[in-house]
């Protein structure tokens, strides 16, 4: 069923229509409708005039810094995904040490980001 489905729409998808046929409305409308899907719209950060959050604003928007994140994101999976049954207490202790250093560091990402960024611009990004 649910390939009868797919082929269904990817054969829609790929079906060229007779732009002849249409009328001018209809033209007008299948040109803005184009015009709309070409079009992105994205909220660009802009560095505050404040000394104070600028400082926060170039570290979030710096790559060492999103890397170092996507690093710790990284490390953070590896983690959690390595906890097994009947392992030892150090092990578990270890673990449980791990997780809290990652929940400190991505807080502080959050705060970073949202002195940087501003609230509003901070969400926008999400």
């Amino acid at each position: 069923m649910i390939t009868i489905l797919i082929t269904t729409y990817q054969w829609n998808a790929s079906k060229k229509y007779d732009v002849d046929k249409l009328n001018d409305e209809e033209k007008r409308w299948a040109t803005v409708q184009n015009l709309l899907l070409e079009v992105t719209l994205s909220p660009k950060p802009i560095r505050s005039t404040n000394y104070f959050r600028g400082i926060f604003f170039d570290i979030s928007r710096a790559q060492s810094f999103e890397n170092f994140i996507a690093f710790c994101v990284g490390l953070n999976i590896l983690v959690l995904c390595s906890e097994f049954y009947n392992s030892p207490k150090w092990y578990k202790d270890t673990l449980e040490y791990a997780n809290t250093v990652f929940v400190v560091i991505f807080m502080v990402e959050a705060v970073i980001k949202l002195i940087g960024l501003g609230p509003k611009m901070y969400f926008a990004f999400q």
